[in-house]
Order: C-alpha cells, then sequence, then structure tokens
C-alpha cells in the first residue's frame, strides 16, 4: 500500500491543470457543503454520509428522510467518483463534464447504485442498534463495494453476483487496511477547517482534492484485480463453495 503522501501527490498530479473540470465535476457536493450543510465536513462516500447523518439527528421519523436523502447524496457523489476513478486511471480529462455527475442515475448504473445502498444502510443500521464504533468500523470496511461493482461491470460478469457480494469483496479488500483508510481521511480535517474560516471558498480546491484522493487509495488497493476475469473466477468460485 503507498503512503498517504504518494497518494496525495498521484491525485495533484492528476488534477493538474483541470482544476476547473473537477470543480464543474464536483459543482453540487461543494454548493452543498458551503450552503447547505453549512460549511460541515464533506463526506466522500455514502456510508460515512449515513453514520454520520444518522448519529447527527437520530432515528424515529427521521429515518425515511436519511434514507431518501442518503439515496440522492449517493447518487450524486458515487456519480461523481465513477468519473474520477476513470480520470485518475486514464489520466484524460477531455470526456469530463457537469453532466456526467448524474453517471450514477443512468440506466448503466442506476440499479445496481440503489440496491447496493439499501442493502448497506439496512446493515449500517442493523450495526447501529448495537454500537456506534462497530457501526463506523463496518462503514469503513463496505466503502469500495460501488468501486469493486464498477470494475467488474466494466469486464461484463457482474451478472455472476449478487448484491451483497460485493460487499462481501469490498469487506475483503479493505481487512487490514481499514486503519489507513481512516487515518487518510483524518488527513483532511486540518483542510476542512481551513476551508470553513475561508467561509467555504477552500472546498472548490479541496472537494476534488480529496476526492481525487480516495480513488487514487481505492486503485491501490484494489491493484486493478477486479478488472482481471482470472482473478473474478477466482471470487465465483469463492463464493460457490
Amino acid at each position: 500500500m503507498k503512503r498517504r503522501k504518494e497518494l496525495k501527490q498521484e491525485a495533484k498530479a492528476t488534477l493538474k491543470g483541470n482544476y476547473g473540470k473537477a470543480i464543474a465535476l464536483n459543482i453540487l457536493p461543494i454548493l452543498f457543503t458551503i450552503f447547505i450543510a453549512g460549511g460541515s465536513t464533506y463526506v466522500v462516500n455514502q456510508m460515512e454520509y449515513n453514520v454520520t447523518y444518522t448519529l447527527n439527528l437520530g432515528y424515529g421519523s427521521l429515518l425515511f428522510s436519511t434514507l431518501i436523502s442518503g439515496l440522492i447524496a449517493t447518487l450524486i457523489i458515487v456519480g461523481i467518483n465513477y468519473v474520477l476513478l476513470n480520470w485518475f486511471r486514464s489520466k484524460d480529462s477531455s470526456e469530463v463534464s457537469f453532466k456526467q455527475s448524474f453517471t450514477a442515475v443512468s440506466s448503466k448504473y442506476f440499479k445496481s447504485t440503489f440496491m447496493l445502498y439499501i442493502i448497506q444502510w439496512i446493515f449500517i443500521r442493523l450495526w447501529l442498534m448495537l454500537l456506534v464504533i462497530p457501526a463506523i468500523i463496518k462503514s469503513f470496511s463496505y466503502s469500495q463495494t460501488y468501486y469493486i461493482y464498477k470494475d467488474i461491470k466494466s469486464i461484463g460478469m457482474e451478472e455472476n453476483f449478487s448484491y451483497t457480494d460485493y460487499i462481501t469483496m469490498s469487506r475483503d479488500l479493505m481487512n487490514g487496511y481499514k486503519t489507513d483508510y481512516f487515518v487518510l481521511q483524518l488527513s483532511f480535517v486540518g483542510w476542512h477547517i481551513l476551508a470553513i474560516c475561508t467561509f467555504g471558498l477552500l472546498y472548490f480546491w479541496l472537494i476534488p482534492y480529496q476526492q481525487m484522493t480516495m480513488m487514487a487509495f481505492y486503485d491501490d488497493l484494489s491493484g486493478n484485480r477486479f478488472r482481471d476475469p482470472e482473478y473474478v473466477q477466482e471470487w465465483m468460485t469463492k463464493l460457490n463453495k
């Protein structure tokens, strides 16, 4: 696993000279963070969004609203991250545009994003019924689910797995790396404080940078294995035993 500094350098190098496109792609979460969230820390994946939102607002009648608002946030964030992941790997920003923010809403990804979200939403809330910390740890374990699905779909083998299989693969991938993931997220806290001090203006730089860094994390951690038919076939065999 690469060091945090290396992942961040790779993210910066990918964005260099193309920050305008990165801002356009991330404009909805940027504006949400500045104007709606009141400068609160931007949550970079849907499971962390759900845990944070639930802990802040509680249960009861709010469960349904968090389900819907979380789904909307997920469709936006996952769609953007799919584009960022492609950009990080190809280093080509020529096709990046604002309309790609809605990639997860397209017919190609909507059903899978919806189902993966609902299943994880249920799992996290079951963990929250026990203790908060285990639920947060589980959210880290599930954090790579969407990207694994995207990679396996890119080689046309997604129909061989159930939605819970993708969660299982994310848990396996994150085994031994949850602390690295947490510390990487934590390393942006100082930037978020500075962003709040600038009345949110720094988020125009910070959010694309943080998101691209998380794509660098997944790309390094997965090592493109989920785009390798032989490796994916091994998982099929393993899960069918």
